[in-house]
């Protein structure tokens, strides 16, 4: 036996083996991370010796990374064998079908393949913990004959098929979990049968089918939860009024309908109670109640209507409470005890002012968004988490900038678009993280912790609904990134607890294509068993539902894979709002208060589906560039008619002909315009033409502009000598002024 015990040791990998000898029965180990335990003793005649046997093998946390040996189904008197919270991997050996005696078997690790049905032949199993660990394939149907059993943990794994009827055979079983599954098919009518069963989970799974109504037989539970599933029908309350021990009731994440009746708010010992989504016709929460156990209570998307009953605000132990997106009208209540953690009334139509204990709750997360109260006068309290977004949008008394976000998201609208001007054709959103440029595209930073935001540019804002422990939980970071071009967008991503919205302002009229980007970068390892969960919420684009259960990590065929889904959506001309919705109706994995459940976005892009014409200015700037093209018109008319003579004095207007030397010196010689032209003959008198030629018509112009004059002329008589020597003068001139162009020479073409 010992040299098996050294085998089964050194093949599990301990990291520090214990000194095992011949007396380990004597003196039990019980260090190293290791503990074993003798029993089961019997007297040996012929030595007068007691022989033991090995009964317990604990290695809890010891460190362990190896495979279960087959050696370990050697200790055939063994009673315990803990395991657990190792990275054990690999199968289950079968040999563990001859550990007779076994009354505890736990091994909480990073187990693969099938559970053997070898286990059915343990008659003496109590106890079998083989949850988070990574084991497929079905439940066996042997595990039904361990009549003895008194637990039966298998939650998070990937178990898949349906609940065998067999386990109805165990009727000692006091706690059943099969959560975090990927079971299907319905909840079996044989489990009946359990009238011991305390403790039953099934959340997390793909269960359908209705209630069976034959449960109402199960009086001994007091744990139960088939939250996350596709389970509909009747809300069985009527079934659920005879459980009169039930102190945790959570049907969240269903398909059910109906109404929540006074005899499940009267449960005598019922302290959580949790239902949301109710497919169904409004009902009002009753007027009184007799239990006021309750510590969470979680009635959301129940169509609830009518006033807050006063008891909401009476009971002692409350900590959590969500009445939102229901229809509940009327006042917030006048009281509440101040050691609440969370509660939230969003998405209501209550009204009047919001009261003082409110605005005193420091240590209170509160969201008081989307209803119709009366506005603070002032913007949020400090040191308060309060979530006031759009939570006056009747209210006359948000008009102040700095608190325009108490307002409807048209009202924001309507401010932030000035007059409903109509801005922007495109909007990129980097959720969850900072600026950034891809693509020669930036988009906008997102990294906000509070549960809303508006954007400096103030065209865009969020609203986030649910309970986080921590501020910080609402943007996640990637542990592992992604080989694509677009790398920077998934890096980190915005994650709500129920509900986000995103809001895009001051959009020009069209269509427009809506890009959304998804990666799962939190449910993503199997080492943390986050890689087990399931994250399944609903998309809607201007109130259309466009993604129905999106499960991220299916879609995208595993996590810290990024994918694109791509809509299109229209604004109008006399709303340019765009309204992107993300909903978790309680699909897939479920926590409350929730741990990372919910939405979770990496990018959004909005572009249009129309041609872009920036020369298609709006009626405004056409208006105002008329008006200044007019003006520098008018200007470059009366510069032109100016620089002509048209304006003014004409004798006034001179402009510069030559230069004539006299006893003071040189003076320029000037004449008007006017002059100029009257001694063409104003470009009428074809007597007056010299030349035409490629620059026009030359006229020849006789003007008195001499600054002095000759006192001694007199009448000349010229012979042909001299007549023939003015005229080469006259050559000589004309070719002086053809090779020397600073003289200034005149054409006018009329």
């Amino acid at each position: 036996m010992m040299s098996t015990l050294i085998t089964v040791v050194d093949k599990l990998g301990l990291k520090s083996a214990p000194y095992i000898s011949n007396t380990y029965c004597q003196n039990s180990v019980s260090s190293y991370g290791i503990a074993i335990e003798c029993g089961y003793c019997t007297n040996n005649d012929t030595q007068g010796k007691q022989t033991c046997h090995i009964s317990k093998i604990s290695m809890n946390n010891a460190g362990l990374t190896a495979v279960i040996p087959e050696e370990m189904g050697g200790f055939r008197y063994l009673y315990s064998l803990i395991l657990s919270n190792n990275d054990l991997h690999g199968p289950i050996p079968v040999t563990l079908g001859n550990l007779i005696n076994l009354r505890t078997l736990d091994s909480r690790n990073q187990m693969t393949g099938s559970i053997p049905e070898t286990l059915g032949s343990l008659q003496n199993l109590r106890w079998l913990y083989l949850q988070y660990n990574l084991l497929d394939s079905t439940i066996p149907r042997a595990l039904g004959s361990l009549l003895n059993r008194k637990e039966l943990h298998l939650h998070f794994n990937r178990l898949s098929g349906s609940i065998p009827d067999e386990l109805g055979n165990v009727v000692n079983l006091t706690y059943m979990s099969l959560s975090e599954n990927r079971l299907t098919g319905r909840l079996p009518d044989a489990l009946t049968n359990l009238s011991s069963l305390r403790g039953f989970w099934v959340a997390s799974n793909s269960l359908s089918d209705t209630f069976p109504e034959s449960y109402g037989q199960l009086t001994s539970l007091k744990y139960f939860s088939i939250a996350g599933n596709y389970i509909s029908g009747p809300l069985p309350v009527d079934i659920i009024k005879n459980w009169a021990n039930v102190e945790t009731l959570t049907l969240v994440g269903n398909n059910f309908k109906g109404n929540l009746t006074k005899e499940v708010f009267n449960l005598p010992n019922l302290q959580y109670l949790l239902i949301s989504d109710l497919g169904n016709a409004t009902f009002e929460l009753p007027s009184e109640i007799t239990n006021t156990k309750f510590i969470s209570l979680i009635l959301r998307n129940c169509s609830i209507n009518g006033s807050i009953p006063k008891y909401i605000g009476q009971m002692p132990s409350l900590k959590y409470l969500d009445l939102s997106f229901n229809n509940l009208t009327g006042g917030l209540p006048e009281y509440m005890k101040s050691d609440v953690r969370y509660m939230s009334f969003s998405t209501n139509m209550l009204n009047g002012t919001i009261p003082d204990w409110i605005l005193q709750a420091d240590q209170t997360r509160i969201d008081l968004s989307f209803n119709n109260l009366t506005a603070l006068d002032s913007g949020l309290p400090p040191n308060q988490d309060l979530n006031l977004f759009a939570c006056c949008r009747n209210s006359s008394a948000t008009s102040e900038p700095e608190i325009m976000y108490m307002r409807d998201p048209l009202d924001m609208m309507n401010t932030y678009c000035q007059g409903k001007e109509q801005k922007y054709h495109s909007l990129f959103i980097n959720c969850g993280g900072g600026e950034t440029v891809v693509n020669g595209i930036t988009y906008d930073q997102d990294n906000d912790t509070s549960r809303y935001y508006t954007s400096p540019k103030k065209n865009w804002a969020y609203s986030s609904s649910g309970y986080f422990f921590n501020s910080s939980d609402y943007t996640k970071n990637m542990t592992c990134g992604v080989s694509v071009a677009e790398a920077p967008l998934y890096d980190r991503a915005r994650l709500s607890p129920v509900s986000l919205k995103y809001y895009a302002f001051c959009l020009r009229e069209g269509t427009y294509n809506v890009t959304l980007k998804f990666a799962e970068i939190v449910y993503s390892e199997d080492t943390d068993y986050t890689g087990l969960r399931k994250r399944a919420f609903d998309v809607y684009i201007q109130d259309d539902k466009v993604l129905h259960n999106f499960n991220t990590i299916k879609q995208a065929r595993g996590p810290n894979k990024p994918i694109t889904k791509i809509f299109t959506a229209v604004v109008s001309k006399n709303n340019s709002l765009l309204m992107i919705h993300m909903y978790w109706d309680g699909k897939g994995s479920t926590e409350y208060p929730s741990t990372f459940n919910g939405p979770l976005i990496s990018a959004i892009s909005v572009t249009p589906d129309f041609k872009i014409d920036d020369e298609k200015l709006r009626p405004l700037h056409i208006a105002l560039i008329a008006i200044a093209s007019t003006i520098i018109g008018m200007l470059l008319l009366l510069a032109f008619s100016w620089s002509m003579g048209w304006l003014g004095s004409r004798n006034s207007r001179k402009i510069k002909v030559g230069e004539e030397k006299t006893d003071e010196g040189t003076q320029e010689i000037r004449v008007t315009l006017k002059d100029l032209i009257d001694a063409t003959g104003k470009f009428r008198d074809k007597k007056r033409i010299i030349g035409i030629g490629s620059l026009g018509t030359v006229y020849e112009a006789q003007l008195q502009v001499a600054l002095s004059v000759d006192p001694n002329i007199r009448s000349v008589k010229f012979t042909w000598n001299t007549r023939l020597n003015i005229c080469l003068g006259i050559a000589r001139g004309l070719e002086y002024l053809h090779n020397h162009p600073s003289l200034k020479y005149y054409s006018f073409e009329y």
